[in-house]
Parts: C-alpha cells; sequence; structure tokens
C-alpha cells in the first residue's frame, strides 16, 4: 500500500512529467470520477524495474490523448500526421521518464536500478476502469482526459 507521501511524490512526479515532456498539465482527479465512453479505446503502457528495489509502473491513457501526447513530445501541428506507432513510441518515452523520476524522488540518487523496456497495448475502457478501482492507483485528469497511474513498489 502506498503511503500518503509516496501517492503525493509520485503525483507530483506525473503532474511534472508530462507539463515539462508534452506541455500537458494535470489535475487531480478522484479514482470514483474515471470515466471514459463505451468507444474509447485506451492505451496500457507497463514496465519493470530491478535495483534497490524490484517493482513496476503502468499507465492508462486514452488513445486520442496518446497521440496528442505524440505530436506536442515531437512539436508537430494539428494539420501534421504522425506515423502509426508515433503514438506508442510517446507514451513509452513518458512512461520511462516518469518511472526513471519516481524512483529517484523515492529512494535517492544514490539507488541504483535496471529499468526495462516498456510495453504498450490497447485495452477496453472496461478494463482501464477496473484497474482505477485497484488499490495503489493514482488518477489524474489531463487535457480534459481521465489518465491512471500504477505503480508497484
Amino acid at each position: 500500500m502506498l503511503s500518503d507521501q509516496q501517492e503525493a511524490i509520485i503525483k507530483k512526479v506525473c503532474s511534472d512529467v508530462f507539463e515539462q515532456l508534452a506541455f500537458m498539465f494535470a489535475e487531480d482527479l478522484s479514482p470514483d470520477e474515471v470515466e471514459y465512453g463505451d468507444d474509447v479505446q485506451c492505451m496500457h503502457a507497463a514496465m519493470t524495474f530491478s535495483g534497490h528495489q524490484s517493482g513496476g509502473i503502468e499507465i492508462v491513457i486514452p488513445v486520442s490523448l496518446a497521440s496528442q501526447l505524440a505530436k506536442n513530445i515531437l512539436g508537430l501541428g494539428d494539420e501534421e500526421t504522425l506515423t502509426e506507432h508515433s503514438p506508442e513510441d510517446a507514451l513509452r518515452e513518458m512512461l520511462n521518464t516518469i518511472c526513471g523520476r519516481m524512483l529517484t524522488s523515492l529512494f535517492g540518487e544514490d539507488a541504483v536500478f535496471n529499468l526495462h523496456v516498456p510495453m504498450t497495448k490497447i485495452i477496453s475502457p472496461e478494463q482501464a476502469l477496473a484497474m482505477a478501482r485497484q488499490d495503489d492507483c493514482i488518477t489524474l485528469m489531463i487535457e480534459e482526459n481521465p489518465i491512471i497511474v500504477h505503480p508497484i513498489l
């Protein structure tokens, strides 16, 4: 179970990374306020880490937000098109950055970790909502879209 301090640190890390990497701003969102439309596809990314401590982290965002994330990271305008894998690549990069900063913030600069390659998949809105209701999930609102972050410490 995450302590209140760990949860606050992870929320700040997530908010900071979205803002600094993609110019997207996060707001607090209660897990029971998370809603996705029936036609919304969600992208799930997960990665593990080992070393000082072993664990993992998962993130779920709507596919449409993943596309906007990719455009923002790449500096593309709305009229410019992405490659097929750009949204997945952007979410993996976002998760990798969040994981690294989370570990440093929680365990300090001297703790050594091996970060493993993030994997992505498409999940249904029902699967995303089930994840949001799990213990230790952190939910935020970014660009009017709920996101779910699940650190496994």
